[in-house]
């Protein structure tokens, strides 16, 4: 699955950011995990979507 998606039907334009999977790991301790992260909430906002950030498969909240 991929880290970056926009599956939901009520969020049409969204993308849906699963850390565990951007990071490849379910700690996320380092400046370079954060800089992942960062990387594909900055690449959804600059496409124009929201993103819905969540932190295990298959779960995520919209913010």
């Amino acid at each position: 699955m991929n880290s970056l998606t926009s599956s939901h039907p009520q969020s049409e334009n969204a993308a849906k950011i699963v850390v565990t999977e951007v990071i490849g790991n379910t700690l996320c301790i380092t400046s370079e995990d954060g800089q992942k992260v960062y990387q594909q909430i900055a690449a959804a906002f600059k496409g124009g979507k929201k993103v819905i950030l969540g932190f295990k498969k298959g779960y995520a909240h919209s913010k």
